[in-house]
């Protein structure tokens, strides 16, 4: 196990548009993912959290207002 202690899910595949979390979420914010990271102090767990940010690799750029009204 790569980051053992850790639990990570991703809410949508490569590719995927997330458009509707106004309406499914609270219209304010939005979940992407969510990593649950343990550790003894909170230096420690930002610490490990980093590492599974950089080997998650993933990237999101914004919606076009256009595609989004389609």
């Amino acid at each position: 196990m790569r980051f053992p202690g850790s639990l990570v899910w991703i809410e949508g595949e490569e590719g995927d548009v997330f458009d509707d979390f106004d309406v499914l979420e609270d219209g304010q914010s939005a979940r992407y993912g969510v990593v649950n990271v343990a550790g003894e102090d909170h230096r420690e767990v930002m610490a490990k959290f980093r590492d599974i940010e950089m080997a998650l690799d993933c990237r999101f750029s914004a919606l076009d207002r256009a595609v989004r009204s389609a």
